[in-house]
């Protein structure tokens, strides 16, 4: 059985598991500072780094489930990366969060595309009769 997935769920799982990796490597970057990286702030980013993977799963196996964890996971997450635009020092590191903002952005508008949703919307069974 083979199944045929649309194109556009295809680049928007890619590319919330590209986020997530990203994000990932963000929080567990060294800052030049020497300041470690608040507790909470990396349990927070395993929850959505998971969560994001899950996510990725859902979109790719066209779950309508997914679509909503992606927006939600990719509305943290930008919160947390703006907030590294925002407090942080090194350069590299504000330009990684608007690398990681902007693929965030990208993830949310391919989610609420109208052909995406509509991809995720249960299609009815066809029963015997309705074959014939």
């Amino acid at each position: 059985m083979k199944t045929q997935r649309p194109t556009l769920l295809i680049i928007t799982s890619f590319l919330l598991i590209l986020a997530t990796l990203l994000f990932w490597g963000i929080v567990l970057l060294p800052e030049d500072g020497g300041d470690s990286v608040p507790a909470i702030v990396l349990y927070a980013s395993v929850i959505l780094g998971v969560l994001g993977l899950v996510a990725a799963a859902g979109v790719f196996i066209v779950k309508r489930w997914g679509m909503w964890l992606a927006v939600v996971v990719s509305v943290f997450a930008i919160f947390f990366a703006i907030s590294g635009v925002v407090f942080s020092y090194a350069m590299l590191m504000k330009g990684l969060c608007t690398v990681l903002t902007a693929l965030y952005v990208v993830v949310i508008v391919l989610a609420v595309l109208p052909s995406a949703r509509q991809s995720s919307v249960a299609r009815p069974a066809l029963t015997d009769e309705k074959a014939n």
